[in-house]
């Protein structure tokens, strides 16, 4: 057994394995360099990720990430995900969050709730009351306007992100998960 710190590959800030993962993904910074991204990273904090900018909306004080469950299958039959269920399809959280303006700050209170929620979204349907969760036991809310009611009720103008790529929304908290980006990594 190795202990301390995992190999990185010389001039890159990250992990052997992780490097790997990033060259074979080519997703977040659309080069195979990771190294390369993490500089731009540094020299240019108050840029966003393309991956979820590119897509959110020029009115929007707030973004939020969530893979289609299509393309999460896709990307990774054997993963087992949390999916919400809207009138347009099913999505699951990618747990990527762009805070615009300073005006999305406000969103961060009535989002931790929702998270706390996210795998009973009819709960976070009846924070936002009867009407709402009506309408969305009964299969007739779609994500966007969800998300936009969320935004509305916290203050911003908000707005749901349609993952590129159905690997964003694999997060490793279990071990399934880990060996899932083990094989992605080694593969």
């Amino acid at each position: 057994m190795r202990i301390g710190r995992p190999p990185r590959p010389p001039g890159s800030p990250y992990p052997a394995r992780i490097a790997a993962l990033f060259q074979k993904l080519k997703i977040w910074y659309g080069r195979a360099q990771p190294q390369a991204a993490a500089r731009r990273s540094r020299n240019a904090r108050s840029r966003p990720l393309p991956a979820i900018s590119a897509d959110t909306p020029a009115s929007a004080d707030v973004a939020v990430l969530l893979a289609p469950e299509d393309r999460v299958r896709a990307a990774a039959p054997q993963t087992k995900r949390t999916y919400l269920k809207f009138r347009d399809g099913r999505y699951s959280g990618c747990n990527l969050f762009y805070l615009k303006t300073p005006a999305s700050l406000r969103a961060i209170d009535l989002w931790r709730t929702v998270e706390k929620h996210r795998k009973q979204p009819w709960k976070i349907a009846a924070l936002f009351g009867p009407v709402m969760l009506a309408r969305y036991l009964l299969g007739l809310m779609t994500l966007d306007e969800m998300v936009a009611r969320i935004g509305r009720l916290a203050g911003v103008r908000a707005a749901a992100v349609r993952a590129r790529h159905g690997l964003a929304a694999v997060d490793v908290d279990k071990p399934a998960d880990l060996d899932l980006v083990r094989s992605l990594v080694e593969g």
